[in-house]
């Protein structure tokens, strides 16, 4: 949340936390090796938000400790908790839904709606300058896409995203092509087959290369099979 990150820096200019408190917030993120994007801005993005929710209770109690050891009285502590972690608790309970990769029970769809509410109104009342067209699209548009279609999982970008790795791997195998249509159609060729390959066998593992004698016996059995169908006997 860039508002947030910009009353942190604001506090450190004016030397009230110096510095101790972006510090202590940076090296919990590095404890759990959540590592903020360079070119957004220092925003977190795809599996770094989503393990930032998923330690949401040490990430307040690193926070608090630092507050605490800075000599904050306990209601500065209590109102600098409700303000930035009030809304992040209310999120990860409707991450999960999000997410979710397969149809939602009505029961889990209302939970979407209640958490999302929820969200809206903590992170509402904590950043109010602050309304992002995804903020928008999360608190107004989700739920209702949600009971439409019975999920929001199944339409997610993250199969996308994680195919850029092996396209990026096709691209180093090609690149020596000169022709860049043949080289564009190779690596799609690359690109599928990768994809194929991931899906059908156990991920970390290589294919068994075969010797060439196990080459040649699998070359020959059509044959073989084919002298034995045309034996008389």
């Amino acid at each position: 949340m860039d508002e947030a990150k910009d009353e942190h820096s604001a506090y450190d200019a004016k030397g009230e936390n110096g510095r101790e408190i972006t510090a202590a917030w940076d090296g919990a993120m590095r404890t759990k090796r959540i590592s903020p994007q360079v070119y957004w801005r220092g925003a977190l993005v795809g599996r770094d938000c989503v393990k930032l929710l998923g330690c949401l209770a040490f990430m307040q109690d690193a926070m608090v400790a630092a507050l605490t050891k800075k000599g904050h009285s306990p209601a500065v502590i209590g109102n600098y908790t409700s303000t930035h972690f009030a809304p992040l608790l209310a999120l990860a309970k409707a991450v999960p839904l999000l997410r979710a990769v397969r149809l939602l029970t009505a029961s889990e769809i209302e939970s979407l709606a209640e958490h999302t509410a929820e969200y809206s109104e903590k992170f509402s009342t904590a950043f109010p300058r602050s309304y992002l067209p995804k903020f928008h699209l999360l608190v107004v548009h989700a739920v209702n896409m949600a009971r439409k279609f019975g999920t929001l999982g199944w339409f997610a970008e993250e199969g996308v995203e994680a195919l850029h790795p092996k396209f990026k791997a096709a691209q180093v195998i090609c690149r020596q092509m000169p022709n860049p249509q043949a080289r564009l159609k190779a690596e799609m060729r690359h690109l599928r087959a990768m994809a194929g390959a991931s899906s059908t066998t156990t991920a970390g593992t290589r294919k068994k290369r075969r010797s060439s004698a196990a080459v040649a016996a699998a070359q020959n059995a059509p044959a073989a099979a084919t002298a034995m169908d045309s034996d008389p006997k």
